[in-house]
């Protein structure tokens, strides 16, 4: 990606001084006026510490970044304050446009991997991750995880770039974006597994029961069983409690147990928080 032009610059230092306070006022109608005005991306800063680029149509994390300056942090200050997360490589799966990372980064990680398939989002998250790239070690891979190897095609949502999916059907376009199985990367050390692939995190599963038994210590999911095909929930925590991890204990909120899940809508989601179980 291209050096941003000086003036592109200034404009990200003026956004970043003025959005806060627009953001909590008449962030939609802002939004529609860059649409007008064919601007496709918005210069700011990311817990107020990181230049960040974000998508227009981002959605939830567009509109949560510029209106409190963050994405989904208290869930990973809730992951970083529970377990021993400064010594484990970050395997980000579904790290969009690098907000995930970032807030790794902001609560002492350093090492991290990170899995992106649909391209405007990997060209984002790559120029957005430069801004740790000085004191950490970053692998990005353009590719969704599934169970095996090859190319699929991404049902890409017409409003927002966290939504992409290969379960849900938008408005027919597609993007036909590689496929890998986590088994196949080398990663050192342990791991604190990241899922967000609405409603594809079965698949994830499936491809990583390897890295799963050998180095995952922890793992966060966002879960959607609405998506999943019959089955295929069971099938999962079955393969997570094989693979070592406490499905009763899980940190779920409002419960306590992955059977939670179960009863779910099916438009509802979920974060999970997984350990291993103590031996």
């Amino acid at each position: 990606m291209k050096p941003r032009s000086k003036l592109a610059r200034e404009w990200d230092r003026f956004l970043g001084r003025r959005m806060p306070a627009t953001a909590r006022r008449r962030l939609p109608d802002f939004l529609t006026t860059c649409r007008d005005l064919g601007i496709s991306t918005l210069g700011a800063r990311y817990l107020d510490r990181y230049p960040v680029q974000l998508d227009i149509d981002g959605g939830s994390i567009t509109h949560d970044v510029l209106a409190t300056g963050g994405y989904q942090t208290d869930t990973f200050r809730a992951a970083s304050e529970t377990w021993p997360v400064s010594d484990l490589t970050l395997l980000n799966v579904g790290a969009n446009v690098g907000t995930t990372v970032l807030n790794a980064h902001h609560f002492g990680m350093r090492k991290f991997v990170a899995l992106e398939p649909v391209g405007r989002n990997f060209r984002l998250l790559s120029d957005n991750l430069r801004a740790v790239a000085g004191d950490a070690e970053v692998a990005l891979h353009h590719a969704a995880a599934a169970a095996t190897a090859g190319t699929l095609e991404i049902n890409l949502h017409p409003a927002s770039g966290g939504r992409h999916s290969f379960r849900s059907q938008f408005s027919g376009k597609t993007e036909t974006v590689n496929v890998i199985a986590l088994d196949s990367l080398t990663i050192d050390g342990d791991i604190l597994l990241w899922i967000d692939t609405e409603g594809y995190e079965t698949e994830v599963i499936k491809g990583a029961t390897r890295l799963l038994r050998d180095q995952v210590r922890f793992a966060c999911m966002e879960v959607s069983p609405g998506l999943m095909p019959p089955g295929a929930l069971d099938a999962m925590i079955d393969t997570l409690e094989t693979a070592g991890f406490d499905v009763d204990r899980g940190l779920v909120q409002p419960a306590t147990s992955l059977a939670a899940l179960r009863t779910l809508g099916p438009n509802d989601q979920m974060d999970v928080l997984l350990s291993r179980k103590k031996t």
